[in-house]
């Protein structure tokens, strides 16, 4: 499920045409360089499962959904500008994808952190939104054919047994 809701985002935020553009990633070798900004990374570092039954495993599943957006700018303000405009195209793309929404259960949270570093010629700047994407998850019995035994067979074997007179 984690990959499904991953690519599910990816794909929306592309549609969604943030200004991000087509710079959303999923996870690999992400680029960072000068000319990639603004970009959108996405991925799902964590999963919680609860159990909600005793017996056949049931599970009210929170996923992790991190959306990382990178911008960099001339200056602190506009890095803030920036990054709050991008937050929130992200996050209005996402909370109102019906293909996606129509998954789940609920959003349990939405939690947004935003950062400015001017160490460099620009001020790079990053808005982190994690969305805690809560949904059903049952796990079957699987039927399997009967165990198998680990030892051999004693057949073919001869055993008698003396029996002693009283």
């Amino acid at each position: 499920m984690r990959a499904h809701f991953r690519e599910q985002a990816v794909a929306t935020l592309k549609a969604a045409h943030t200004t991000a553009g087509q710079n959303v990633f999923s996870p690999r070798d992400w680029p960072t360089w000068r000319g990639e900004y603004p970009l959108i990374l996405v991925h799902t570092p964590r999963e919680r499962k609860a159990s909600i039954t005793r017996g056949i495993p049931q599970f009210n599943t929170t996923l992790w959904l991190a959306v990382s957006a990178r911008v960099e700018t001339h200056s602190a303000e506009a890095a803030y500008a920036d990054l709050e405009t991008l937050g929130a195209q992200i996050e209005a793309a996402l909370l109102t994808d019906f293909n996606l929404i129509s998954q789940l259960q609920h959003i349990a949270f939405v939690d947004t952190r935003i950062e400015v570093n001017a160490q460099s010629k620009g001020h790079l700047g990053e808005v982190q939104i994690d969305f805690g994407l809560e949904f059903y998850e049952v796990f079957d019995p699987v039927t399997q054919s009967p165990v198998q035994p680990i030892a051999t067979p004693l057949e073919g074997i001869d055993v008698q047994h003396a029996l002693r007179p009283e």
